[in-house]
């Protein structure tokens, strides 16, 4: 892993598929938290009795932008590799490969786990198997709403979004030069809006938020940026660039706040527009830590011992983070668990919020050394 010296910045060659950047194992690590306080706040029994409580329960609340962040980041990481390994020697194969033994081997362990508890607790209905396992999590509950999945399989959709976008972006990168494949990605930014609206306007406002067509915006942002930096100028260059698209996005974001009082994911503005500024400004985010280097205290921080090892485990965490919440808060531990303190519920919010972080964890490190690091010591033999 190359980490730049104090005071310089990432260069361009360090972004290269080979290398691991300590500053995007930060953002993940950024991204599974404001997802853990979202479910935290949304399941958690939490009714918010001061105003701190909502102030607080608001902030949690839009957690769900960390989904977003994580589709930048897999579209930017995703398409710098195949960016850099097409053209050798059976460099499709093994990045579909390395994608299914990265991937695949925790995603059923998590499955099968939860297999398990429903099935004593007479709800394996409610896991619709067949969509789940086939990675069509987002296909079902567009069709058939929320509801006719358990709900704790529903964070299962953002996983089916990435895992089609793997089939068929490679695909393209496979067939197009590097400038077609620009403009590609930038189609697909701009149609992805256009999706969401058709949708939404045809009374499928959930199928606007989970299909491929939809969210095709913010893995579009992170392949435009890992082209971007492989091309002219390179990172600098396109970090100087984002400036003006992330102010104008910061702009439409805090307007949509200002008028509705939040960014909610269903919110018609957020359908139309404001998901596409909230990409821009993920990836203006980005570059923005990977260009300073370390001579700013937020690459610091996100290079920051906690936030990167949250980075590491966190595609574990997501798929343990809210079958363990929901366990819990199953079993009493909500935020009543505790009396109020001058009418507050944060006791008991924080009580829930440790349990369910030290249980997410640690079924976090026993998936990686049961299954996960095993299967990545197989990816990196196929690697070789």
């Amino acid at each position: 892993m190359s980490i730049p010296r104090q005071g310089r910045t990432v260069p361009t060659e360090s972004l290269s598929s080979d290398r691991r950047l300590p500053a995007l194992d930060g953002l993940r690590g950024v991204a599974i938290l404001l997802v853990f306080g979202y479910h935290l706040a949304l399941f958690g029994g939490w009714a918010p009795g001061t105003a701190v409580d909502r102030a607080l329960a608001g902030l949690l609340l839009h957690g769900w932008i960390g989904v977003d962040l994580f589709f930048v980041l897999s579209g930017f990481l995703i398409t710098g590799i195949l960016l850099d390994t097409r053209g050798r020697p059976g460099w499709l194969k093994r990045f579909y490969l390395r994608r299914i033994l990265r991937i695949v081997p925790p995603y059923y362990a998590a499955l099968a786990a939860q297999l398990v508890v429903l099935a004593a607790l007479g709800q394996l209905d409610r896991a619709r198997l067949g969509w789940t396992a086939s990675w069509l999590t987002n296909h079902f509950v567009a069709r058939e709403g929320w509801d006719a999945l358990a709900t704790s399989m529903h964070h299962y959709w953002s996983l089916a979004v990435e895992e089609q976008y793997y089939l068929l972006w490679p695909a393209l990168a496979a067939l197009l030069p590097r400038g077609a494949l620009r403009w590609t990605a930038a189609l697909l930014l701009l149609g992805a809006g256009v999706a969401r609206v058709i949708l939404a306007q045809r009374g499928m406002e959930v199928g606007a938020y989970v299909l491929l067509p939809a969210r095709m915006d913010g893995l579009a942002v992170g392949a435009l940026l890992a082209i971007a930096v492989r091309g002219p100028g390179g990172l600098a260059a396109t970090a100087r660039g984002m400036r003006i698209p992330a102010a104008v996005s910061i702009l439409i974001l805090a307007a949509i706040l200002m008028v509705r009082g939040e960014l909610r994911y269903g919110d018609p503005f957020m359908l139309s527009f404001g998901l596409n500024a909230l990409m821009v400004v993920s990836g203006g985010v980005m570059l923005l830590c990977l260009a300073q280097g370390t001579r700013h205290w937020p690459t610091r921080w996100l290079e920051s011992r906690p936030l990167t090892q949250l980075g590491k485990y966190s595609y574990a965490l997501y798929l343990w983070h809210q079958p363990v919440i929901l366990a819990l808060s199953g079993l009493g531990l909500t935020a009543t668990a505790l009396p109020p303190v001058l009418g507050s519920r944060l006791p008991g919010m924080l009580l829930l919020a440790l349990v369910a972080g030290a249980v997410t964890l640690g079924l976090a490190l026993l998936s990686w050394r049961l299954v996960e690091g095993p299967a990545l010591r197989l990816k990196d033999r196929v690697a070789g």
